[in-house]
């Protein structure tokens, strides 16, 4: 039987602001029978390095030997009715994403069957982290939109398995991702408004400085790698 780890990052408070999410997420995981783990440490960490951690971990687990890797955002619930992630494989596909509110890939929802074409996927990712890609942003997608030019093993999945846009689509993974449609919808209580708030104000101030600074992260290897290790002093599946 394939080995499947099913994870999520929930750093810098989105443990508690997305916590209904996540237990979607551990319910999920508990019927389909994957290992599963919410990367709540190492907290306080940049968006950039937020961001790209996903990427970092993926990485790890493939070459930790998992059959399957399933990477979710916390802003993204699970609904009962969604399949089996196994129900999407292709001999010929090993990276299953789905495109989201701006019609490009949209990385809160990666499926990875292990392979070489994806474990180099996945290094080619995080070798040119600090290089600038066209449609590049503070975080990974836009170098993800901008390599997976050069896979020939990524597949396009439907909608429903990571829904940003529509309210209305009876979907999978309901995706409540800033600046689209979904976020206005999710119900936040009082202290996630809070937290919230406080991240949305500090990001925006991080990124404005990022930009003014320099386009490119010169530090994002380092810490990602501080990261990762941390990672793998808290998490088993990681080790």
């Amino acid at each position: 039987m394939d080995k499947t780890l099913m994870f999520t990052v929930a750093i810098n408070g989105y443990q508690r602001i997305f916590s209904e999410n996540i237990e979607s997420h551990k319910r999920y995981a508990q019927l389909q029978g994957f290992d599963y783990q919410t990367v709540a440490r190492p907290n306080k960490q940049s968006p950039s390095v937020a961001a790209w951690l996903k990427v970092v971990l993926v990485s790890e687990a493939l070459k930790h030997g998992y059959d399957w890797v399933f990477f979710i955002d916390a802003d993204c619930y699970i609904k009962e009715q969604a399949p089996s992630i196994h129900s999407l494989y292709t001999p010929d596909k090993s990276i299953y994403v789905a495109k989201g509110f701006s019609g490009n890939f949209n990385s809160g929802v990666l499926i990875v069957r292990n392979t070489q074409m994806a474990k180099l996927f996945f290094r080619t990712l995080l070798l040119n982290c600090e290089r600038n890609v066209a449609g590049q942003d503070w975080g990974e997608n836009g170098h993800f939109i901008f390599y997976s030019r050069f896979c020939k093993e990524i597949q396009t999945i439907a909608v429903e398995w990571n829904n940003n846009r529509d309210p209305k689509l009876q979907d999978y993974i309901r995706h409540y991702c800033g600046d689209t449609p979904m976020r206005k919808l999710y119900q936040f209580s009082w202290d996630a408004k809070v937290c919230l708030w406080w991240r949305y104000f500090r990001n925006r101030l991080q990124r404005r400085l990022l930009k003014l600074t320099a386009p490119v992260k010169p530090n994002l290897k380092k810490d990602l790698h501080s990261a990762l290790l941390s990672c793998k002093a808290y998490y088993t599946v990681f080790q």
